[in-house]
């Protein structure tokens, strides 16, 4: 397998665009870099089922360096729960060694992707969701931790990624504040990645059929240019993580998973259109509220910190909107009226609520459905004008 300039640029930009995202939500960047690296390696001859494997591999193994460069920068503000990052890192190791070592190997490549794609669907919901943790629950003991960890470790092992995908929403559902938990997630990715790439080294050798440049299943070529353009940008997205609200962190993050989960069931026209349809909409929505300039109702006390943030229109009824809208759009036909039926009930809740909280007049709301249902058409329009050409 020859390494080709093409090559060398495709892997290059991967590794700067999920370093950024490493360090912005501590996921570690590897459920971004499977599907991709998968389908490198496809294109250039590897078995489907070998290939999952490698880029599962291989994705775990960059993960080393982002996580100490982006670990640096969280460091530094002061964000990392390092009594958390000492409970849960005995766990994680033996998680990920049963299932880098032995589980891992014995699992059919299509099993693993579909076991990867839906982790990371649960893990969307949940944070999209944003559901508000009872007040009085904390962290569970060091025998939670510990088990906590190994769950963390385990599920990392089989799909490749940094752990952030579970450590993130059981933190913040634990009480953690969002910065704290991408922080401390971003510091957990090193023992993750340390004790599985042992796993993934030993598990692969003495295989014939690898391609060159390849120790067990980790793809050297990969590991290489990923490793060296992710360091250079885990810290800008650190940096950009401490200054974005809230709010804002856990919206993001829910998009790259439900993005990253349409891309797997759907196909990669779908999880595109779900990136850029909730990117481009945020985008509006924050250009429309400094537009308008209309401040918060004063009407009843606010029941959600808001701050200073502008009224109109809703980000949260636009959010809704494009995702809940857009995956019903692009989900199998066949159920589409019953999936559009709950996504409008879904849609229409998230909106309710935000008035209910006393932080939205009724017009910001039905102004963020109107934007959200105008950018879910245009994504879904961006989907079928790809299946149109592929045909």
């Amino acid at each position: 397998m020859p390494i080709e300039p093409l090559l060398i640029l495709e892997l290059a930009a991967l590794g700067l665009t999920t370093g950024f995202l490493a360090g912005l939500l501590g996921i570690g960047g590897g459920m971004i870099m499977v599907p991709f690296i998968s389908a490198m390696l496809g294109a250039r001859g590897v078995a489907p089922g070998l290939a999952v494997k490698m880029a599962i591999a291989t994705s775990m193994a960059t993960i080393i360096f982002t996580s100490i460069s982006s670990v640096r920068a969280h460091h530094k503000k002061g964000a990392v729960r390092w009594d958390i990052v000492r409970g849960l890192a005995p766990g994680i190791v033996g998680g990920a060694m049963v299932a880098s070592l032995g589980v891992f190997s014995l699992l059919k490549g299509a099993l693993l992707y579909f076991i990867f794609a839906s982790f990371v669907s649960f893990s969307a919901v949940q944070m999209f969701l944003n559901k508000k943790p009872a007040a009085t629950r904390q962290l569970p003991g060091m025998p939670g931790l510990l088990g906590t960890g190994g769950v963390i470790g385990f599920l990392s092992g089989l799909v490749g990624a940094g752990g952030g995908f579970v450590s993130v929403p059981f933190m913040t559902w634990c009480n953690v504040a969002i910065h704290n938990a991408v922080a401390t997630s971003a510091a957990l990715g090193f023992p993750i990645a340390l004790a599985n790439v042992a796993g993934y080294i030993a598990a692969g050798q003495g295989l014939h059929y690898l391609p060159p440049h390849s120790i067990g299943y980790l793809w050297l070529p990969a590991l290489i240019v990923i490793a060296c353009c992710s360091v250079l940008m885990a810290p800008l997205g650190a940096r950009a993580a401490h200054a974005l609200p809230v709010g804002k962190l856990k919206r993001a993050f829910a998009v790259v998973l439900i993005a990253l989960a349409l891309w797997r069931w759907c196909g990669a026209a779908a999880g595109s259109a779900m990136a850029l349809a909730s990117l481009t909409s945020n985008w509006a929505s924050t250009w429309l509220k400094l537009d308008f300039a209309r401040p918060r109702p004063q009407l009843v006390p606010h029941l959600d910190d808001v701050g200073t943030s502008l009224s109109y229109p809703s980000g949260h009824a636009t959010s809704a909107a494009v995702v809940y809208l857009l995956l019903a759009l692009v989900l199998p036909r066949r159920h589409r009226p019953w999936w559009l039926g709950l996504a409008a009930l879904l849609t229409m809740l998230t909106g309710l609520s935000r008035i209910m909280l006393g932080v939205h007049y009724a017009s910001d709301v039905v102004g963020g459905w109107m934007l959200g249902s105008a950018f879910a058409l245009i994504g879904f329009g961006l989907v079928r004008r790809q299946q149109a050409i592929r045909r």
